[in-house]
């Protein structure tokens, strides 16, 4: 039975990537390597991301539907719509009874 490892990868590192770290004084060149690599292999797997989402100003659409009884007693419909038909004939020019075109006004 053979045991099998696991093989262990490792990073080469750039010159440039080197004397980057020279340059800032950053001690643990290896260390920077590391994080730099996980974090661009997450962005990678998973693709980029916002870091901030600005919340939206615009109000919530809220519908709120009512079902509403009203219990109407047969007369005091009849009575709304005569109602209602005399505002409607009140609302009508008069016309001339001669069946012309002209319409009558009260002066």
């Amino acid at each position: 039975m053979t045991l099998q490892t696991k093989k262990k990868y490792s990073l080469i590192l750039d010159d440039e990537f080197v004397q980057y770290c020279q340059l800032n004084k950053i001690d643990n060149i290896e260390k920077l390597a590391k994080e730099l690599f996980d974090k661009a292999f997450t962005q990678l797997k998973y693709g980029d991301t916002p870091l901030f989402i600005k919340p939206s100003n615009a109000p919530a659409k809220v519908v709120i539907e009512k079902k509403v009884e009203v219990n109407l007693e047969a007369e005091k419909i009849e009575q709304i719509k005569k109602d209602l038909k005399k505002v409607q004939l009140q609302n009508k020019p008069a016309v001339n009874k001669n069946n012309s075109s002209e319409i009558l006004y009260d002066e």
